[in-house]
């Protein structure tokens, strides 16, 4: 099977909406669920809140630089190429 550069171009474009697409629902999902989580993870371990915020802080974070150095900024080089 053969790729080209609009091949590639496209497959990163759509990695990319689908990427920051997640990230989005994930975030506004967090917004409506943070007191059950807080909940959840202080009854079961123990948690305070304020940890589980970081810890869900910190994940969303590694999520969008992860987007933008597998995604985004390959899916921009292939646009300045073509």
């Amino acid at each position: 099977m053969e790729f080209n550069v609009e091949d590639c171009t496209r497959f990163f474009m759509w990695a990319s909406i689908i990427s920051i697409g997640m990230l989005w629902a994930t975030v506004i999902l967090w917004r409506f669920v943070r007191p059950i989580a807080h909940r959840i993870h202080g009854g079961f371990f123990g948690v305070k809140p304020e940890t589980v915020d970081i810890a869900a802080y910190a994940f969303l974070g590694l999520w969008k630089v992860l987007t933008a150095i597998l995604f985004l900024i390959p899916w921009l080089t292939l646009l300045v190429m073509a």
